[in-house]
C-alpha cells in the first residue's frame, strides 16, 4: 500500500511539475497566473479518485511546483500560504465531484453540467482568495487586482475544463475502449488533420483586431463531436488547447487579447463537450429502444 501510494505521488509530481512547466506562459507577473493552467486537473481528479488523503502531496507539489519554476517569488512565505489556498481550493472541488458523480466520471449530460458549475464557481472563488493573498501581501505590485482575478479564473478554468475530462476519460475502462476504437478510426484521424490544420491557418492568417475569425474552429469541432461523441470532443479540445498553447507564443497572438482566447476555448470546449455528451446519450437511448420494444410487444 505505501508503495503504490509512494508512485501515485511521484507520478502526480513529474504530471503536474511538467505541466505547470509546459503552460508557464504569458504570465501576468511572476505568479502562477498564466491563460492555460492545467495542472489543477490533476489535482481535481485525482481527489474525486482516490478522496481527501491526497491534499499533502498536492499542498507540497504545488509548493514544489512554485520553488523549482517561479523561485518563489513572493518569498517561502506567501509560496505556503498561496499553496494552501490552491490545494485547499482544488482538493474542496474534486471532493464534491467525487461525492456528487457516484460513476466517478462525466456519463451523463447532468454530470457533465454538474462538473461544469462545479470547477467554474470553484475556481472563481479560489482565484479570489489567491489573487487577495497577494495583494495583500503587497506583491502584485501596480497589477490591477481585477485584471489578475479574470485571467487567473479563466486560465484554471480553461486549464481543468479541457484537461480533466481527458484523464477522467483515461482512467475510466469504457471511455479507454472507446478512445482506443477511435484511434483506430480513420475518419477520427482525418478530422484530428482537418482541425489541425485549421488552427494552423488561423494562427499563421488572422490579421490585427480579426479575433472572430477564431470562430470558424466551431466547423471541426461540431463535426467531431457528431461523428465521434463525448470522446472525440474530449480528444478535440485537447488538439485545439495545445494549439493555442502553442500558437500564443507566437507573433499573431500578440496581436490578439488572451482573454478573448481564453473566452474563446472556453466557448469551444463547451460547446464541443455538450454536442459530443448528446449524441452519445441519443446513441445510447436508440440502442436500448428495440430492447425496450422486445420487453413490451403489448405496448404496440
Amino acid at each position: 500500500m505505501a508503495l503504490r501510494y509512494g508512485r501515485d505521488v511521484l507520478l502526480f509530481a513529474v504530471g503536474y511539475i511538467t505541466l505547470d512547466w509546459a503552460s508557464n506562459f504569458e504570465r501576468l507577473g511572476p505568479f502562477n497566473i498564466t491563460p492555460w493552467n492545467p495542472p489543477p486537473a490533476l489535482a481535481v481528479v485525482w481527489t474525486m479518485l482516490a478522496g481527501i488523503s491526497q491534499w499533502p502531496a498536492i499542498m507540497a507539489t504545488i509548493v514544489l511546483a512554485d520553488v523549482l519554476l517561479r523561485h518563489a517569488p513572493g518569498g517561502y512565505a506567501v509560496t505556503l500560504g498561496g499553496s494552501f489556498v490552491l490545494a485547499a481550493g482544488y482538493t474542496a472541488m474534486g471532493l464534491i465531484l467525487r461525492f456528487a458523480l457516484r460513476s466517478g466520471g462525466l456519463r451523463s449530460t447532468r454530470d457533465l453540467t454538474f462538473f461544469v458549475i462545479t470547477i467554474v464557481a470553484g475556481t472563481g472563488i479560489v482565484g479570489a482568495a489567491f489573487v487577495s493573498l497577494l495583494k495583500v501581501s503587497g506583491v502584485l505590485g501596480d497589477i490591477p487586482t481585477l485584471d489578475a482575478w479574470l485571467r487567473f479564473w479563466l486560465g484554471d478554468a480553461v486549464g481543468i475544463l479541457v484537461t480533466a475530462p481527458l484523464i477522467l476519460a483515461v482512467t475510466d475502462r469504457r471511455r479507454r475502449e472507446t478512445l482506443r476504437s477511435l484511434a483506430a478510426n480513420r475518419e477520427a484521424w482525418i478530422q484530428f488533420a482537418v482541425l489541425c490544420a485549421t488552427l494552423a491557418v488561423v494562427f499563421t492568417t488572422v490579421p490585427v483586431g480579426a479575433a472572430p475569425r477564431f470562430y470558424v474552429l466551431f466547423l471541426p469541432v461540431i463535426w467531431i463531436a457528431m461523428r465521434s461523441g463525448m470522446t472525440g470532443a474530449i480528444v478535440a479540445m485537447a488538439i485545439i488547447q495545445v494549439g493555442v498553447a502553442l500558437g500564443a507564443r507566437g507573433p499573431v497572438a500578440s496581436q490578439l487579447h488572451l482573454v478573448e482566447l481564453q473566452i474563446l476555448v472556453a466557448v469551444l470546449t463547451l460547446t464541443g463537450a455538450f454536442l459530443g455528451m448528446a449524441v452519445d446519450e441519443r446513441k445510447q437511448a436508440s440502442g436500448s429502444a428495440p430492447e425496450r420494444r422486445q420487453s413490451n410487444p403489448g405496448e404496440d
